[in-house]
């Protein structure tokens, strides 16, 4: 068992074989990649995180967000399918379920708190339901989106 932080500070045991992948496929420019990685990163449930990007951009990545596996994507041919395919290959295989938020979003309130409940079933779905926080020019919320 993995003992994580919910939202008002209490301890909740998470089995330690539910673990989630987020990927961000990136070109590592969106003036929002710190909101969607800030996102991430306070998720109170076991998570890895994978960007991919274009080559270049690897290093000032993995620089900038040392808590990431940083991968150099397939190329702008094979688009966001592509990097998100690369980043699922480069995971690795400690991780039990996927999820993928573009640079320019971030994970809605309440995502660690339903991805806790998903994670103590005996048998999960397949297919999970959440929001994602959509991000204007300014910082400020479009929209929230319900997505699997």
């Amino acid at each position: 068992m993995i003992e994580t932080n919910n939202s008002s500070g209490n301890m909740k045991a998470v089995p330690s074989r539910q673990r989630l992948l987020v990927v961000t496929p990136t070109l590592g420019v969106s003036t929002y990649l710190e909101d969607t990685v800030r996102g991430v990163t306070s998720l109170q449930i076991p998570f890895v995180h994978v960007l991919s990007c274009p080559g270049p951009m690897v290093a000032k990545l993995q620089a900038r967000f040392p808590h990431a596996i940083v991968v150099a994507d397939a190329g702008k041919e094979a688009g966001l399918y592509g990097a998100i395919n690369i980043a699922l290959r480069a995971a690795g295989e400690d991780w039990q379920w996927f999820t993928y938020i573009n640079d320019d979003d971030e994970l809605g309130p309440g995502f660690s708190e339903v991805a806790q409940r998903h994670f103590a079933k005996e048998n999960p779905e397949p297919v999970v339901y959440g929001n994602v926080r959509v991000i204007d020019e300014s910082g400020g919320t479009i929209s929230l989106l319900t997505l699997p």
